[in-house]
């Protein structure tokens, strides 16, 4: 009971709905809703606020054929009853989806079997059950916490049909909270499963998804970190982890070679090469969809035991950071997330830092996520980026790619990434070399500069950020003619004598420090009032 009460004081989830809409082929309806978890402090004080946009799809199958116009009503209404992602006030638009399917396919022929209609919808219709929101009752073979020893014996059988059950099982139980302690006490069972993953993970992708699903659960109270350290589990997932990365390196390898041989053939190939070809390549999709979500709970799990600072140093000892980098070249954006939620808390350390920036394709990877569709995939490249900026080599790599450079750009205008997205772009401007390729090829990041700190700006959220970034443009003189080009910069620099500003005030020293500036700045100084400005500058220093 004392750990479901800290589980949910710590964390709390809510699902916010989207649109609804119709799949592009008509033959689903398309939910959208946006998971957000707030994490809290021991007093109930919100820290962090984790947003991720996602979609389900719930199967029409044959049921907008057999639909006729008066049952649209009904039909919406079970839907929403049935689909925990859909609340009653969204009932009319599901109401609109239905009727725009159902205008794509006509009403049955009056001979039809009156019998068609005699059930509910979600079965008389070929209508089948979504699998959105599934619970592990759905997903997981029933279990009793009485029966423990026996799904444990079932892990020493020979066939991995019956150890993949008896693990299914055992997750089954983890997913509640009650029996976690239970699970993690038992004298043998987090051995049995750490030599069980080592030894026969190859053999059988269930049992391990199963088993890294059970310390995945464990992982997430750190009550039970001693025990999966004991039992070695963090090593055995790297393995884990390991063993897949070689393996999608040997498929893509077969792969390339049978894609090669199919164009060496040319027109000469024929329609079962070609037909071989295409088995190849789903195959090769389907295994990386099932190594997705491996590698996923593998790093969420090793991401719940890194919060100790000693296990940290451990893994980046152990190059899992290049096992991350790796990662950030697939497609699937939940493994993507969770990857770059790891590269974070790892690049704080020396030796994992030196790894991603001695890599070039992980730099260009990072600054091609940047601008990436969904925002936490996007936010963990913008964190990871500024944790290496701090490092002049990774500045120096970032700001040779005019592609990162018109992401920043865009970051800079999103509410979520414009705080990170400009506190990188301030660590970017203390080189020169950045603030002469801004003078010669990207002026608008001084317009931007420029209208931040503008008495007229709307935008002072990151006040002190814009302010820090402006001065390190003026202490550069290609960036400082640039900024006397504008018209906002003599409204600025009176803003500053008269408020006594010191870090603008700093920013116009910086200005008036270079020979071929000083007279340009005078004469943008000029005002039709008189030089009441000088005077204003002069009586500063007096108490």
């Amino acid at each position: 009971a004392d750990l479901r009460r800290r589980w949910w004081m710590s964390v709390k989830r809510r699902i916010r709905p989207g649109r609804i809409e119709a799949s592009k082929d008509g033959s689903a309806i398309v939910v959208h809703f946006t998971t957000e978890i707030t994490h809290l402090s021991e007093d109930g004080t919100p820290t962090l606020v984790e947003k991720a946009p996602d979609k389900r799809e719930v199967p029409m199958g044959k049921a907008v054929r057999g639909l006729r116009a008066e049952e649209i009503s009904a039909l919406a209404q079970e839907i929403v009853e049935r689909c925990r992602y859909i609340p009653a006030s969204k009932t009319k638009q599901v109401e609109q989806v239905l009727a725009r399917l159902h205008a794509g396919h006509p009403p049955p022929m009056p001979d039809a079997s009156p019998t068609t209609h005699s059930h509910g919808p979600w079965s008389s219709r070929g209508l089948s059950t979504p699998t959105m929101g599934m619970r592990p009752s759905e997903l997981l073979p029933s279990a009793s916490l009485d029966r423990i020893d026996e799904y444990t014996d079932a892990l020493y059988e020979d066939s991995m049909k019956l150890k993949a059950k008896g693990a299914m099982r055992l997750l089954r139980l983890c997913t509640a909270v009650q029996p976690l302690e239970e699970v993690s006490k038992h004298p043998t069972l987090l051995g049995v499963l750490s030599r069980e993953l080592r030894e026969n993970a190859k053999r059988s992708h269930d049992m391990a998804v199963a088993i890294v699903g059970i310390f995945l659960c464990l992982s997430r109270f750190s009550c039970f970190h001693l025990r999966l350290q004991q039992h070695q589990c963090s090593d055995v997932a790297i393995r884990v982890v390991e063993y897949e990365s070689r393996r999608r390196k040997m498929l893509a390898k077969e792969l390339e070679l049978s894609r090669g041989r199919m164009v060496a053939k040319g027109s000469t190939a024929t329609a079962a090469d070609k037909a071989e070809l295409e088995r190849e390549e789903r195959r090769y999709g389907l295994v990386l969809h099932r190594q997705d979500r491996l590698l996923q709970l593998c790093f969420l799990m090793l991401l719940g035991l890194a919060e100790d600072t000693a296990l940290q140093k451990k893994l980046a000892g152990q190059h899992i950071c290049k096992l991350l980098l790796m990662v950030l070249g697939r497609d699937g954006e939940e493994l993507l997330a969770v990857a770059l939620c790891f590269l974070q808390k790892l690049s704080i350390f020396e030796d994992s830092k030196d790894q991603i920036v001695q890599s070039t394709e992980a730099l260009s990877r990072l600054a091609s996520l940047a601008g990436h569709p969904r925002t936490d995939v996007a936010l963990g490249a913008w964190r990871v980026c500024y944790n290496l900026s701090f490092d002049p080599r990774c500045r120096a790599a970032l700001a040779s790619h005019t592609a990162f450079l018109s992401k920043l750009l865009s970051g800079l205008q999103q509410p979520a990434t414009e705080k990170i997205a400009l506190s990188l772009l301030y660590h970017l401007s203390m080189d020169r070399g950045f603030r002469v390729s801004i003078a010669s090829r990207h002026r608008e990041f001084i317009t931007f500069a420029l209208e931040h700190v503008a008495p007229s700006s709307e935008s002072h959220l990151h006040g002190d950020l814009a302010t820090a970034f402006f001065i390190n443009l003026a202490a550069d003189e290609a960036c400082a003619k640039a900024m006397l080009e504008s018209p906002l910069l003599p409204a600025i620099a009176l803003q500053a004598i008269s408020r006594g500003e010191p870090k603008m005030l700093k920013a116009l020293r910086h200005l008036a420090s270079f020979a071929s500036c000083r007279p340009r700045l005078l004469a943008a100084m000029r005002v039709p009032e008189g030089p009441g400005w000088l005077q204003e500058l002069v009586r500063l220093p007096a108490p």
